[in-house]
C-alpha cells in the first residue's frame, strides 16, 4: 500500500490527471498490473471533478506499507455473509510494523 501526502500548489507540482497518465504509461507493459491499477483507482478517479483532476499538487511524503499477516483490513473471508457493502479507515500511525523503508523505487524493485 502506498500512502502519499500531497498539498495543493498554484505554482508547481503535478496534477492527478498527469500522475494517472504517467502511471498508466509506466504499467503499459504489464497488463495485469494495469488492470489492478484501474480497478483500484477507477471509482475515485472517475468521480473527481475536472478541477480536482487538474489541480497541481506537491508531494511532501510517500510511505509504503507491506500488506501481510495481521495488517488491518477487511477481506472476503473476514466479512460475514450478508454484508453487502462496507467502508473503513485505517490509522496510518498504527501501521509502523508494516512500513517498508527505502525509496518507493527500491521497494518496488523487491516486489
Amino acid at each position: 500500500m502506498v500512502y502519499v501526502v500531497a498539498h495543493k500548489s498554484s505554482t508547481e507540482g503535478r496534477s492527478l490527471k498527469e500522475l494517472h497518465s504517467q502511471i498508466v504509461d509506466h504499467l503499459a507493459s504489464d497488463e495485469l498490473a494495469l488492470m489492478d491499477f484501474h480497478r483500484l483507482c477507477s471509482e475515485l478517479y472517475n468521480t473527481a471533478s475536472e478541477e480536482q483532476l487538474s489541480q497541481a499538487n506537491t508531494i511532501s511524503d510517500i510511505r509504503v506499507y507491506e500488506i501481510k499477516d495481521n495488517f488491518p483490513r477487511l477481506t472476503r473471508g473476514s466479512v460475514p455473509h450478508g454484508v453487502r457493502d462496507a467502508t473503513y479507515l485505517i490509522h496510518t500511525q498504527d501501521l509502523q510494523p508494516y512500513r517498508c523503508h527505502g525509496s518507493l523505487s527500491e521497494v518496488l524493485e523487491d516486489v
